[in-house]
């Protein structure tokens, strides 16, 4: 067996000396999303070498949550005052914090993603001229992307790991307009077109089924 093996997930949950002493996560999917790359690299003697790296996604929200000692936003499981975790949950899910207007949002190491991780993710754009430690012998990893339980999708790395970006499902088409979707999208096996949902809100919840067709990269 031989490639790139990615896997994503909660890192640390624990901060020290924040603005109010020890921080503490409550909930283990909150944690601060980390990312684990394992390249696999086939040797002339048939064995298996295997380069291991990993890199920490969040750290600009870490540094945030030291100066303030609280973890804002929407979260799985954190337990909070509960006028905020009431009202102000509410608020964000209606009128996400994440993309306040065009040419403001939020920087991607602010931005917690860690539900599911895909590589190759058809409608969004590639990252050119990647290199693998064993050469061309294997199809290149052109986008690394990081799902979660709501709109937002990050881009990161291939190689580095390092966060590049977060958008929302409108980048892939308009009026993909909810906060809510399925970290878990499903990929077709032979085509690899992507299914998803969009979840919108509103008098009546509106659910908005779509595929990102891999051949164009268009999302219907």
């Amino acid at each position: 067996m031989a490639g790139t093996l990615y896997r994503t997930g909660p890192g640390n949950h624990r901060l020290q000396d924040t603005a109010v002493g020890d921080f503490s996560i409550s909930h283990w999917f909150d944690g601060f999303a980390h990312v684990y790359r394992f390249e696999l690299i086939p040797t002339e003697d048939g064995a298996c070498k295997v380069v291991y790296s990993s890199r920490r996604q969040v750290d600009g929200l870490i540094e945030k949550v030291r100066k303030t000692g609280k973890l804002d936003g929407i979260t799985f499981g954190q337990k909070r005052d509960p006028c905020e975790t009431i009202f102000q949950k509410m608020k964000t899910v209606f009128a996400p914090l994440l993309f306040p207007s065009k040419g403001n949002r939020m920087p991607p190491d602010h931005t917690n993603v860690a539900v599911t991780i895909a590589p190759n993710v058809p409608g969004l754009r590639l990252t050119e001229n990647l290199k693998t430690a064993s050469g061309d012998k294997r199809p290149q990893v052109n986008n690394l992307v990081c799902f979660t339980d709501a709109s937002a999708i990050k881009t990161m790395d291939p190689e580095t790991l390092e966060p590049l970006g977060v958008t929302s499902q409108r980048s892939l088409h308009p009026e993909l307009t909810g906060p809510l979707s399925c970290a878990h999208a499903h990929f077709d096996p032979v085509n690899g077109d992507v299914y998803n949902f969009n979840l919108a809100f509103g008098t009546s919840a509106t659910y908005r089924l779509f595929r990102t067709v891999r051949s164009t990269g268009k999302t219907e």
